[in-house]
């Protein structure tokens, strides 16, 4: 599941259920989150104060930890069931 925002406000949040794409293409990586937390950056995006940044609908979550479960035939720097760490730049 994942909360996803339409328009920039909380009061449009809702829980969407996502679809886990069968492959991945070339230098792509599927992660699987596990954790992420919610800061002043995610609440700005969510209200729509970068709007450049994250055009609706946008997801929370500007940093995370997650599993890779998938890869590119392409990716070299990363293997299947490797910890990795995100954030946003």
């Amino acid at each position: 599941m994942t909360c996803v925002s339409e328009e920039p406000s909380f009061q449009v949040l809702k829980l969407v259920q996502q679809t886990v794409p069968d492959n991945v293409h070339g230098n792509e990586v599927l992660v699987r989150w596990v954790s992420t937390p919610i800061d002043p950056l995610d609440i700005g995006i969510i209200n729509g104060r970068y709007p450049s940044i994250a055009p609706p609908p946008c997801i929370g979550g500007s940093e995370g930890l997650g599993v890779v479960e998938k890869v590119g035939i392409f990716v070299v720097s990363s293997s299947r069931l490797n910890w990795v760490s995100v954030r946003f730049q």
